[in-house]
């Protein structure tokens, strides 16, 4: 099987970033402003939010006692939300690279004080984990295979990826002025590329429907731009393998024909 690389969407990126070289394309909080921020803190003290709790379900049912978790884009803390919600034993741990956003989540939860990194996961070494969670990161990162790459150099038994999924890649940059402060990428990703680059080294998929956004229906993030959200889980292969006792199964996970 002939893998898919990232080498056609690296360049397509590129090629948007000459037009705002001097721009950082990711989402931050200079992205959309004080709206965005009022909107978090509404979210902070009142909602659970749906893909949270998507994920967390996910995570439950693989029975792990006191896992580490990489949080990766973890913005103002709402995935640990809903760990403390359900009092659930683990050793987590965030990165985001917008100050703005760990300062609002920690108003909540002071005990992550230590428990964070304000980074750019494009470039820096992560901790080693049993899990590692990126939702709605990875379609707006500027070098999205090195954050991959860092993540599966990282994890060692599960990745749960929360992000825009279709038959074709796709990447953008918006700079509607009239909502946004500054342009940010808003990219999809094609299905073949993200899978077979996870299989290539030694993930396999399992691939949900997003929840919070009706079973992964067709959603408009953006005037004039419509994405669909998936939820894919990727475990290691030898994790997988300690699960099954029969050579028959276990050529399944095997790279030779």
């Amino acid at each position: 099987m002939k893998i898919k690389s990232f080498a056609s969407l690296n360049n397509k990126i590129k090629n948007e970033k000459k037009k705002l070289p001097r721009e950082y394309l990711g989402h931050t909080s200079k992205t959309f402003g004080e709206k965005q921020l009022k909107l978090y803190k509404k979210r902070l003290e009142k909602v659970r939010l749906t893909w949270c709790q998507q994920v967390f379900e996910i995570i439950k049912k693989f029975n792990y006692i006191n896992p580490k978790i990489n949080d990766l884009g973890c913005n103002y803390f709402q995935f640990y939300k809903e760990i403390k919600f359900n009092r659930y034993p683990c050793d987590y741990f965030g990165y985001d690279i917008d100050k703005n956003f760990i300062n609002l989540g920690l108003t909540k939860f002071p005990e992550l004080k230590k428990k964070y990194k304000l980074a750019n996961i494009e470039n820096t070494k992560l901790r080693k984990s049993d899990i590692s969670i990126i939702a709605d990161t990875l379609e707006h990162t500027e070098k999205p295979e090195k954050v991959i790459k860092n993540i599966i150099s990282s994890t060692k038994k599960i990745i749960i990826l929360r992000t825009f999924l279709s038959s074709e890649e796709k990447v953008q940059i918006v700079k509607n002025k009239k909502d946004l402060k500054k342009p940010y990428f808003i990219n999809c990703f094609s299905f073949d590329m993200i899978i077979e680059y996870f299989i290539k080294n030694n993930f396999f998929p399992q691939i949900y429907p997003d929840l919070a956004t009706n079973f992964s229906q067709i959603n408009k993030v953006f005037p004039n731009v419509k994405r669909r959200f998936f939820v894919v889980v990727f475990t290691k292969k030898n994790h997988l393998l300690k699960n099954f006792r029969t050579k028959v199964h276990k050529k399944l996970f095997t790279n030779s024909n």
